[in-house]
């Protein structure tokens, strides 16, 4: 068991949701987020531990929602993506990122939409969310970038107007990642049209 593991052990045993589904884990995310601060706080976690455990938050949803139909990315791929759902034609690829996206978010995509890339981010900094910023994000081949709802309700009105080459919106709360997965299913495989 990682370090990340024993520490989501640890929380999602204080807020007595151990033996809930992965779908009710992922409703309690801001209660997690928080209590992840507040260990944080008490004792600084190591930047790659937050990694894995931003990764793991994010496979909630993938896993709940995509059963068997996705895989972790290979390591030599992992500067790409760190998940892949299985769709029809194409798969789709998940960037994840923790609080501070930087250029390696821009870096992530996969600047096509035969394989377009979704983000999916704990980001606190909505002033990494710019206009310019977000419409470069469609070119890169993003078809949504998902973060929290308090990140994104700051995050100007132009940069959440900005919309992915289906005419949805480009960014997203993170909390409507399994509702978005679920709609956006074809026979258990991903539709892109409609995200």
């Amino acid at each position: 068991m990682t370090r990340a593991d024993k520490i989501l052990k640890d929380v999602y045993k204080k807020l007595g949701i151990s033996d809930k589904s992965d779908v009710v884990k992922y409703e309690n995310l801001d209660k997690i987020i928080q209590l992840l601060q507040a260990i944080n706080n008490a004792s600084p976690i190591n930047p790659k531990t937050t990694g894995t455990i931003t990764e793991r938050l994010c496979e909630l949803a993938i896993r709940s929602e995509m059963g068997g139909d996705y895989s972790r990315m290979p390591g030599e791929w992992q500067w790409l993506a760190d998940y892949s759902l299985y769709g029809v034609p194409f798969n789709v690829i998940v960037s994840v990122k923790s609080f501070k996206v930087k250029e390696r978010l821009m870096a992530s995509g996969s600047g096509s939409l035969l394989t377009p890339t979704i983000a999916w981010t704990l980001a606190d900094d909505y002033r990494e969310f710019g206009e310019s910023r977000t419409r470069s994000y469609v070119y890169a081949g993003f078809i949504a970038i998902y973060m929290p709802a308090k990140t994104l309700v700051k995050v100007s009105s132009d940069a959440r107007k900005v919309m992915n080459v289906n005419g949805k919106p480009l960014l997203r709360d993170v909390s409507d990642f399994i509702k978005d997965m679920s709609s956006a299913k074809n026979h258990n495989r991903i539709d892109i049209r409609k995200y």
